[in-house]
């Protein structure tokens, strides 16, 4: 899958993606995982999804991880460097095992 860039995105590479914060647009980082290739149940086409944790930080400034998901839309998805990264949201974001890497 590539991102908004056109870049190839890949296990360990950090993400902002958009999300939807109650009747808002908003955008979180995330840690893709995996990348997994499946049938969409709609066209049977073969199609990529990827597998991350994201950091939610909502309405306020606490963060949190998230609990493992996935991502289908690489046009909806950026791939940036850990310096563009938020520091909490980094720290927790290194928090992950790499054993979630699929």
């Amino acid at each position: 899958m590539k991102d908004k860039a056109g870049r190839t995105i890949k296990p360990g590479d950090i993400v902002v993606y958009g999300k939807a914060l109650g009747r808002s647009a908003g955008m979180q980082y995330g840690l893709v995982t995996g990348v997994v290739k499946t049938r969409d149940r709609w066209s049977d086409k073969l199609v990529e999804k990827l597998q991350f944790i994201g950091v939610d930080d909502g309405w306020d400034e606490k963060r949190s991880l998230q609990k493992p998901s996935t991502l289908s839309f690489g046009d909806r998805i950026l791939v940036v460097t850990r310096d563009q990264v938020e520091k909490a949201a980094l720290k927790l974001l290194d928090t992950i095992d790499e054993k979630e890497f699929k």
